[in-house]
């Protein structure tokens, strides 16, 4: 008799996206320490994909076209944009396009897009979530500037020492670029909440803890979760896994498979920042 078949999630954004797409779902879903998650997921991971770009006039990355392609098979769908933006274009329109932005700035720029996007698509019976960026795993400016430069050498400008003193004057610290991370989020989870999508991020569940469990303010990245080469991704662990699988089960409303070494428990202590849960090609930037 064969196995009904499961639901499905379709995940499209940038390439921290890869989290939502373990291969060998009932393998991988015993290695997150889950009896198996009750739906599959198919990742539509565009690289270097940027919220900028869901503007139809913007990106050769096509993406706007793309998500209205996934809208037409797609039950239930998760948008994840904004970490490019965040990370990369910030530096990229101060250093190579000689723009100035404030960091409140530019997540109002980011909002005003969404919000157009939102206003502008139809994801007809497709249940929608929107997901927010991660916290930053740019952690030291030694680490950070190893990453980030990249947009000098990509970006071929006139004067290589100018540019890069213009990357040191654009460049955030880590506090300050969660900081930026948290206030798009929450303006995300604000459009969400207006257009009736549901939202979720991970903040709450990657941040660093104290001896008590209690997140550390302000919210930083749990060193378990950071790389240890010059990149903004996420860890590729089991445990960073898991957290983007439970994220999928708790917004879409499917219960938790039956864990095999601890419960299964959602997270007591979130930031007062987040808002988790609600029912290498050149950057588009």
């Amino acid at each position: 008799m064969a196995r009904p078949r499961l639901p499905s999630i379709d995940i499209i954004g940038d390439s921290h996206t890869v989290f939502f797409g373990a291969k060998k779902v009932a393998a991988a879903t015993a290695r997150m320490g889950l009896s198996g998650a009750p739906f599959h997921t198919r990742v539509h991971l565009l690289q270097g994909a940027s919220l900028t770009g869901v503007r139809a006039y913007s990106s050769s990355l096509q993406i706007r076209e793309k998500i209205d392609a996934v809208v037409k098979t797609a039950d239930r769908l998760v948008l994840a944009l904004g970490q490019v933006d965040l990370e990369l274009g910030f530096c990229y329109k101060q250093v190579i396009k000689k723009e100035t932005w404030t960091p409140d700035g530019y997540v109002a720029y980011l909002t005003d897009i969404y919000r157009t996007f939102l206003e502008t698509s139809d994801f007809g019976p497709c249940t929608l979530a929107l997901k927010g960026v991660n916290l930053t795993v740019l952690s030291t400016p030694h680490f950070a500037r190893a990453y980030v430069g990249r947009i000098i050498t990509e970006g071929k400008p006139d004067d290589i020492g100018q540019a890069q003193a213009a990357l040191d004057a654009a460049m955030l610290n880590e506090r300050d670029q969660n900081d930026l991370h948290l206030s798009f989020n929450a303006k995300v989870a604000q459009l969400a909440k207006q257009f009736g999508l549901g939202y979720f991020d991970l903040t709450s569940r990657l941040s660093a803890r104290d001896d008590g469990g209690s997140p550390v303010m302000p919210a930083v990245l749990d060193r378990a979760h950071r790389p240890m080469k010059a990149d903004h991704h996420l860890l590729s662990s089991v445990a960073v896994y898991r957290h983007h699988y439970e994220a999928l089960q708790q917004t879409f409303g499917f219960s938790h498979g039956t864990d095999r070494h601890s419960p299964v428990m959602s997270d007591p202590h979130p930031t007062p920042s987040s808002h988790e849960t609600s029912p290498h090609p050149q950057p588009a930037l």
